[in-house]
């Protein structure tokens, strides 16, 4: 029975809670943190570049002191107006007003430094305790679980989530198969358009002329052809590839004749009925193209449904989930917590903490009961 089975889990889970408890406060110390680290890295590059603006303030007015008291234009110039001392006196003071600042700001700039040191350190810690408590978490979903795997389920939310479940996996598979032939259907239309392109290409070769014949251009034209046979098998094997995995789509066959044969032989007749048979293969390409185009538009709309589908799915089904583990958390402080001492009843998102009893004789409700009665507390 479960009652046994959450028996023999008992200390498991009464270690997983007791540290998810320790740790459980990063959910929401973790965030301020960060965007305490961000402020930080913002208010320090913002000084940064401060204090560069007052270094290279302090080094003018320093130069202009320099100027000032060795032999230069200014201090002719001042030495000739009698401003010297005086000039003299107002650069020092403001060289002295500029470096003072420049250390202030020093100061501020070193201390902001040691704090994003100190809040990168801590946020490095948050990070890894936040690992740490979504492991922790996992493990006591997985561990709950355990203590029902292969037992007939006992409530509508379980058959629920069992369908739900069985759905969501054959949305996916369905989602990954259309998503497949969509490849092979959009390789297909790259191929047949090369296929299209040498077709073209030995329509241009083809010449019509009865009394001379030019070599090179057979030549030419029989590349082309073995060219667009090619391009055109290539795409038959995509387009099969595709219907492989979606049964839905029709049937398509791409014209692959050989028309290698014709062009070997010099004459106006052969030269004529290969033009002929190369514009019907052309124009049979190009309707097998538009048909290319159609099938991979269907595919499209298609998987952009499923994704819908397997979207709201996704989201029923988590939620439906989390549901069903709050119930089969709160079986296990029921079984674990005959006597409705201290224990608390986790959410499905986050972790149960507290401690619990164990008694062999204590049977497990069913899952109706348990629903009906509230959370332990």
């Amino acid at each position: 029975m479960a009652s046994e089975r959450i028996h023999a889990l008992s200390s498991q889970y009464l270690q997983l809670t007791t540290r998810i408890a320790e740790i459980e406060w990063v959910d929401s110390q973790l965030p301020e943190q960060t965007n305490y680290l961000q402020d930080l890295h913002v208010k320090v590059a913002i000084k940064r570049s401060e204090l560069d603006k007052l270094r290279e303030k302090t080094k003018k007015e320093f130069q202009e002191i320099q100027n000032l008291k060795h032999f230069t234009v200014k201090r002719l110039a001042a030495q000739l107006t009698n401003r010297l001392d005086k000039k003299l006196k107002k650069e020092e003071t403001d060289y002295l007003a500029a470096f003072e600042k420049e250390q202030n700001e020093k100061t501020i700039l070193e201390a902001l430094e040691n704090e994003l040191r100190e809040a990168t350190q801590l946020n490095q810690i948050l990070t890894s305790q936040k690992k740490e408590l979504v492991s922790l978490r996992d493990q006591l979903n997985n561990l709950v679980d355990s203590a029902f795997t292969d037992l007939l389920p006992e409530s509508t939310l379980e058959n629920e989530v069992t369908t739900l479940c069985a759905q969501f996996n054959q949305v996916a598979v369905d989602v990954n198969r259309y998503q497949s032939a969509e490849k092979h259907i959009g390789n297909a239309r790259t191929t047949l358009s090369q296929a299209i392109k040498s077709l073209r290409q030995a329509h241009q070769y083809n010449s019509l002329d009865i009394y001379s014949h030019n070599r090179i251009m057979d030549f030419f034209e029989r590349g082309s052809l073995a060219d667009a046979r090619k391009y055109s098998s290539q795409a038959q094997v995509q387009i099969d590839q595709a219907r492989q995995l979606v049964p839905e789509i029709h049937r398509m066959n791409v014209t692959q004749g050989n028309f290698v044969f014709g062009v070997l032989f010099d004459n106006f007749f052969v030269d004529y009925y290969m033009r002929s048979k190369i514009e019907s293969s052309l124009r049979t390409l190009l309707n097998s193209s538009t048909q290319l185009d159609g099938v991979y538009q269907w595919l499209q709309n298609n998987i952009s449904n499923l994704g819908n589908i397997y979207t709201q799915m996704q989201n029923t089904y988590i939620t439906k989930r989390q549901e069903l583990s709050k119930e089969r958390i709160k079986m296990f402080e029921r079984v674990l917590n005959p006597n409705n001492t201290t224990l608390s009843t986790p959410n499905a998102s986050d972790t149960p903490t507290g401690s619990s009893n164990n008694d062999e004789d204590d049977e497990l409700p069913s899952y109706d009961e348990a629903i009906r009665q509230p959370a332990f507390m």
